[in-house]
């Protein structure tokens, strides 16, 4: 049970493995040739928060499993009818991913397996059966699996002209005509700014730094507590 996720040929690239990121309204796919198959779900777990959530538990907690296929059917007629007959372990399913605020927990697998990560966004979701949600989105880039530090990486691709802002302390602008040595002795700063696609999230992300980019190059970034820590882009290493 769980959800693979596949690419729009149809290839499976990984597994949705958590949807509690930095970045609102997005999941984690693990990059990996496991399927949910091989990995440990805990599904009485996720069974007993359901309960929860829809009222299906007595006083002692004992689950009324009756009560909430009830509920779980409604929750179908009203919201998926369209994906076709209703399934208990397809809801369930469904309602891991899409309404609980962090599933991390209920998903058991070994790291190692895990190449890297790409992101799904949570509002745009294409079912393609009950085992794949399918990323109609070009993946191109997750195939750049060179892993230069010690956390698994978040694949991206530059998909805009990246911009370069030069704050510059005491001075209004440049004089015309003039060039970056007129900055000699002022205070300035470098931002990079990047539009990047991941999975089928398209984002805007600004480093301190002045990076050596272009439109169209793939781009490892590499996060540790919710923080970017580092990014590889075309042989180079940034760290933060």
């Amino acid at each position: 049970m769980g959800f693979n996720v596949c690419n729009k040929d149809g290839k499976h690239i990984g597994i949705v493995i958590n949807n509690n990121n930095p970045i609102k309204n997005t999941a984690l796919v693990a990059i990996t040739d496991l399927t949910t198959n091989d990995i440990e779900i805990n599904w009485n777990e996720v069974t007993s928060r359901l309960a929860s959530t829809y009222k299906c538990k007595s006083l002692l907690g004992k689950i009324n499993h009756e009560k909430l296929k009830e509920e779980l059917k409604k929750v179908w007629m009203e919201d998926y009818r369209d994906l076709g007959d209703y399934s208990d372990e397809y809801i369930k399913k469904i309602l891991l991913f899409r309404e609980f605020t962090s599933f991390g927990e209920y998903i058991h697998i070994e790291e190692g397996s895990i190449q890297g990560y790409v992101l799904l966004n949570v509002e745009d979701i294409h079912f393609k059966n009950e085992d794949y949600i399918m990323i109609k989105e070009d993946l191109d880039y997750v195939s750049n699996r060179e892993n230069v530090l010690v956390q698994k990486p978040l694949y991206c691709k530059i998909i805009d002209y990246p911009i370069l802002d030069i704050d510059v302390m005491g001075a209004e602008g440049l004089f015309l005509g003039g060039g970056l040595a007129d900055l000699g002795g002022m205070n300035h700063a470098h931002e990079t700014k990047l539009k990047i696609i991941s999975g089928n999230v398209v984002e805007i992300l600004k480093f301190p730094i002045h990076m050596h980019v272009k439109k169209g190059m793939y781009i490892n970034i590499y996060f540790e507590e919710e923080k970017i820590k580092g990014v590889f882009c075309d042989g180079v290493i940034y760290q933060f």
